[in-house]
């Protein structure tokens, strides 16, 4: 056979091993290049933004960052235990501690728990190291730099950074000497990933104007919690929390459709847990002030109080 003529390849950087051609809209753009300089700009804008001082890893989703960081602290002799993790999804996980009694023991910190708006203070557990489920306070005006402090964080980038549907990261702090951990994590986040979340995300970016943080803040005041408890309903939610988001129990599943709220306010109702969620969304940049939305939150609540007998 005869040399084949330069025309005739598709220097595109894939052949039909590493992409099928089937799935190459265009030929001429290497999807694994567009990816790679996504995940670099996308990691630049993060750390600017949002005052990263950790090494960040992109990663599909917050369980993509915990299973990564379960697997790199046990090769670096760490059980994370998560059985009191506050994302219910967790709880399916099985504990090894029982089977491991040479390894170090940390606990996961549910930074603020997305059933109960509870939170839980950001400091050394077991063998000192903090490793932090930010989902719920990443990128609020009030708790995101609480969020900084920890050795390990992982969340979504759907929630109040408001960026992406399907990319989360893992951020470990740069003093960090644990080689099985960032192994992990790297390994990660190198594998095949599509690039338009990533393009998605920062075009969200430019859209917004920087603007990924979201400045609601919500406070319960007495009179409201007495209102409540009057007919029934727990607020469980601790007075002061400034989160962009607060929690009930008591209303069972025929007081569970809620008033349609203000076009910012929006309900969601957990079966399982009997437990209803009220939140908001407003953009703003970390350095600006909270917008403190508990009076137009107590008017939501009223109207869900004629509802119930």
């Amino acid at each position: 056979m005869g040399e084949i003529e330069p025309h005739l390849l598709r220097d595109c950087g894939v052949d039909a091993a590493a992409m099928n051609p089937a799935l190459r809209a265009d030929a001429a753009i290497n999807p694994f290049t567009r990816t790679a300089m996504a995940k670099t700009r996308l990691k630049s804008l993060l750390a600017e933004h949002l005052s990263i001082d950790h090494d960040i890893y992109i990663l599909s989703n917050t369980t993509h960052g915990l299973t990564a960081t379960i697997a790199g602290l046990a090769i670096d002799g760490i059980r994370l235990d998560v059985r009191n993790a506050g994302y219910p999804g967790y709880h399916g996980i099985p504990d090894w501690s029982d089977t491991d009694h040479t390894a170090d023991r940390t606990s996961l910190i549910t930074h603020i728990n997305p059933i109960t708006g509870q939170i839980e203070p950001i400091k050394a557990i077991g063998n000192g190291l903090t490793v932090v489920d930010a989902a719920q306070s990443f990128a609020t005006i009030a708790h995101h730099r609480d969020v900084l402090q920890a050795d390990v964080f992982f969340c979504p980038l759907h929630k109040h950074a408001g960026l992406a549907v399907g990319l989360g990261l893992l951020a470990v702090k740069k003093s960090l000497q644990l080689a099985g951990l960032r192994a992990m994590a790297g390994v990660a986040e190198d594998g095949t990933s599509a690039p338009e979340p990533l393009e998605n995300a920062l075009e969200q970016f430019e859209k917004a104007d920087g603007k990924i943080v979201n400045r609601l803040v919500i406070n319960v005041r007495e009179p409201l919690r007495e209102a409540l408890r009057a007919k029934g309903v727990s607020m469980m939610t601790a007075p002061g929390s400034a989160m962009p988001f607060a929690c009930m129990r008591g209303l069972d599943g025929n007081h569970r459709f809620l008033p349609a709220g203000d076009g910012v306010l929006e309900a969601k109702y957990f079966t399982e847990q009997k437990a209803t969620r009220v939140s908001g969304a407003i953009r703003g940049r970390l350095d600006d002030e909270p917008l403190d939305y508990s009076t137009q939150f107590e008017a939501f609540i009223v109207q869900m109080l004629k509802t119930i007998t």
